[in-house]
């Protein structure tokens, strides 16, 4: 099983709107001419109509939808999307975590990008219950 590592930057194709398209895979590292060799949906590609780039991140709150569900390299994924149209890549594990801590849908929660191994993500962060 893949571990957690911090990160500070994720790939992402930057759309002329504003929205940006988060990717769940890249070849190379942040500093690297890696855009001829991104993986978006889980399938190669060799370019993008809009830059691509490692951006910062910070723990966001979020609306969030399914709009897709694959089959990544090593492990099925949810494809969300917030209001904005950000789309996002979860795990399994954290799709179902954040299905029950929201309790609703769409799930509604504060998110943090993850990387599992090589791939790229987010998961919710989990809430502290008051103790009665």
């Amino acid at each position: 099983m893949a571990t957690k590592s911090h990160i500070t930057q994720v790939p992402a194709i930057l759309h002329p709107n504003g929205r940006k398209t988060y990717l769940d895979y890249v070849f190379g590292s942040p500093g690297e001419d890696w855009t001829e060799r991104v993986w978006s949906d889980s399938k190669p590609i060799r370019c993008f109509d809009h830059p691509a780039a490692f951006i910062p991140i910070a723990d966001f709150t979020a609306t969030l939808i399914v709009v897709d569900s694959r089959r990544g390299r090593s492990a099925a994924q949810v494809v969300v999307a917030d209001d904005h149209g950000n789309r996002y890549t979860m795990f399994m594990a954290g799709f179902l975590a954040a299905l029950q801590q929201s309790n609703q849908y769409p799930i509604v929660g504060t998110f943090r990008h993850v990387k599992k191994g090589s791939n790229y993500g987010i998961e919710i962060i989990p809430e502290c219950k008051e103790i009665q």
